[in-house]
């Protein structure tokens, strides 16, 4: 009779295992218990299946058949040896301005990637990523390009290290200090590319503006000089001459 028992004791308990297909459907199963990392519990009919199993008491076996457990195993042997049975550590997700190069944004931002961002410099976002398409602009007004320019030149630009970052050193200025120089951007605590962007090409502009000017006065310049070196030449000649008592 105790055998009998212990049987079905082990048949209701193999029945009752981990299923990572939430959406499984089988005509023996009665329930889908919820479980830890998106598993579901499948329990046959007329069952009811025991308390969830956390992953530490769990063999080999199940432990390898469980998504979210990881098994752990003691490699310094000729065999890999299991030793323990661990919850699967969460992926860690990049939050909101972080860098979503190596690792995926966290629930409910986005990587805002593409032009006009530099590859490498892709970011998590919650607001849209910046776009470059006209038709998707308005209240377009230019910019006085020399007034950015005098503005780029007084603002502040360090080296420094972020506080997630240990001893890797960038250089540019602060997000406070860009807001207030220029009046661009959502928030005062990033510098959006595009606003970077923008920036850069109105001082280019600028610079250009001045280089061209610059080039008009030397060539006003250069011509005048050429004048003076002719009337030069000339009087030198009218000198010469009436030294030697000549017209």
């Amino acid at each position: 009779m105790s055998r009998t028992i212990v049987l079905l004791v082990a048949i209701t308990t193999a029945a009752c295992t981990d299923d990572p297909r939430t959406d499984r459907h089988d005509e023996n199963v009665s329930a889908t218990v919820g479980a830890p990392g998106g598993l579901s519990r499948a329990c046959p009919y007329g069952s009811e299946c025991p308390d969830f199993v956390s992953c530490s008491e769990l063999g080999e076996t199940a432990c390898r058949n469980r998504s979210d457990c990881e098994a752990i195993y003691d490699t310094s042997g000729t065999f890999d040896k299991f030793v323990e049975c661990r919850d699967r550590t969460a992926p860690v997700c990049a939050g909101e301005g972080k860098s979503c190069t190596a690792s995926s944004c966290c629930p409910g931002l986005h990587c805002c990637g593409g032009s006009p961002i530099a590859t490498g410099d892709e970011t998590c976002t919650a607001d849209a990523c910046p776009v470059s398409d006209r038709n998707q602009k308005h209240a377009i007004v230019p910019v006085d390009t020399e007034a950015v320019l005098q503005k780029l030149g007084k603002l502040p630009v360090a080296t420094w290290t972020y506080n997630f970052e240990n001893g890797v050193r960038h250089m540019g200025p602060m997000a406070q200090d860009f807001a207030a120089a220029f009046d661009v951007g959502a928030t005062n605590r990033r510098i959006f590319t595009v606003d970077a962007d923008g920036v850069a090409l109105a001082s280019i502009q600028a610079l250009l503006h001045r280089m061209e000017k610059l080039q008009g006065v030397n060539a006003a310049l250069e011509r005048d000089n050429v004048e003076l070196r002719n009337r030069l030449l000339g009087l030198e000649r009218r000198t010469v001459r009436l030294e030697h008592g000549t017209h």
